[in-house]
């Protein structure tokens, strides 16, 4: 039986067979049955015994493996459901067949915080108008984000040439603002980022609008006390 499994099934149709037995062989068919759930191999030489245990036995096999089968699913289940709450991006690159589960699970693993550089920072201003991409250009009011400069900024940080922060990814960011973070703490998080060993051995491609966006992005990299920079304002 496997190592963590803890039960078995005991069809009662099993009756039929134990109320053939005197009650001698049906303690040493029981003995049998629980010695072999519990891996201990065992013999018998009532042939009652040995000829009744097999198509017991035979059911037991097959039970085992919908077990493992089923336990295999589940825990490739959970692998996926955490990738995708917690690294969207490394994800989607598993869902595209860029990586296997196995090495998408092992790049998530070595995600872990740095530690805070020199204070860097940019002042910030609230109600600012923005141009929509998506709308032809046409000047839209946007909840305080300049979403043009962020864009700007991060491909300058990372020499990215994304075209566009889509209005997905902008509601993400005003929704880190309503749970409490900053534009400080994006910004910091932006730049902070750039210092992890894991993002650089990945060539940045982590890096993305929609990663800074994230709240556990925020709370592994804005963690600098203070902002002071000319760095482009975006908001």
């Amino acid at each position: 039986m496997a190592e963590d499994k803890k039960s078995v099934l005991l069809y009662c149709d099993l009756i039929h067979t134990i109320e053939k037995m005197d009650d001698v062989t049906a303690g040493q068919f029981f003995k049998h049955y629980l010695r072999y759930i519990n891996d201990l191999n065992p013999k018998t030489d009532n042939l009652v015994v040995d000829i009744s245990f097999e198509s017991v036995k035979q059911n037991l096999k097959r039970d085992l493996k919908k077990w493992v089968k089923t336990k295999d699913s589940k825990s490739i289940s959970g692998q996926e459901g955490n990738l995708k709450r917690w690294h969207p991006d490394i994800y989607k690159d598993y869902k595209d067949g860029k990586q296997t589960l196995n090495e998408s699970q092992n790049i998530a693993k070595h995600r872990t915080p740095i530690k805070p550089i020199a204070n860097i920072a940019v002042t910030v201003t609230d109600n600012v108008t923005v141009k929509d991409i998506n709308n032809n250009n046409t000047p839209t009011k946007v909840d305080g984000f300049d979403f043009s400069k962020l864009l700007e900024f991060i491909n300058k940080t990372y020499e990215g040439n994304f075209r566009v922060i889509n209005k997905t990814t902008q509601a993400k960011y005003k929704a880190r603002l309503k749970d409490g973070y900053t534009k400080d703490d994006i910004l910091n998080a932006i730049v902070n980022c750039k210092k992890d060993s894991f993002h650089k051995e990945h060539n940045y491609k982590y890096c993305t609008p929609l990663y800074f966006s994230k709240d556990k992005t925020l709370d592994m990299y804005r963690d600098v006390k203070e902002v002071k920079s000319t760095n482009p304002q975006f908001g």
